[in-house]
């Protein structure tokens, strides 16, 4: 599950994405409770906001509550977590902007970060939910998770290695209302450390 990910550049959001892009900075690869753009919808009208990536931030996790990552839901049990089931059942979907986005490879026997990205370098979306916040005298705060899915199955994923082939279905590219990349195909590298 994605812990780490390359937010979409500021002059990348707009043209592919048809939204201005949100006034807050943010930098160029994100981490737990680092702000990133999402696109959202609304009142009928899409539009790019910065929030925090993790739906419960670390600052609201009570005190003596375990520190828990919220970075990930998977969307099989999304309905029935806590953290997750409210922004779910409210349909509070966004697409979260990215240039690539790393994983551990474990091929060595230590992790290796791997970084997946479209081939031809075009930043694309992955599918997320988001929650807003009240921050007191500071007004609201937005956050969001990434929603994932047991990879093993898929069909872009070998059952004997669990890897990500070269090309992804172009029906990921096919959304009736923003296009989230091309068919040109997922990249695995090594990441630069």
């Amino acid at each position: 599950m994605c812990t780490n990910y390359a937010a979409a550049r500021r002059d990348r959001i707009f043209k592919q994405f048809g939204v201005e892009p949100p006034d807050s900075p943010w930098r160029d690869d994100a981490y737990k409770d680092y702000p990133a753009p999402i696109v959202r919808r609304v009142a009928d009208a899409e539009r790019a906001d910065v929030a925090t990536f993790g739906m419960v931030p670390r600052k609201h996790i009570p005190p003596g509550v375990r520190v828990f990552d919220t970075m990930n839901a998977r969307v099989e049990t999304v309905g029935e977590k806590r953290s997750f089931s409210g922004a779910w059942k409210r349909l509070q979907l966004c697409l979260i902007p990215c240039e690539a986005f790393y994983e551990p490879g474990y091929e060595s026997g230590k992790a290796v970060r791997w970084r997946i990205n479209m081939a031809n370098g075009e930043p694309f979306a992955i599918a997320g939910l988001w929650r807003e916040w009240d921050e007191g005298d500071e007004g609201k705060a937005l956050s969001f998770t990434m929603l994932t899915v047991n990879s093993c199955e898929h069909r872009s994923c070998s059952a004997s290695t669990n890897q990500v082939t070269r090309s992804a279905p172009s029906s990921l590219c096919d959304q009736p209302t923003m296009r989230t990349g091309s068919a040109a195909g997922l990249q695995m590298k090594r990441a630069r450390s």
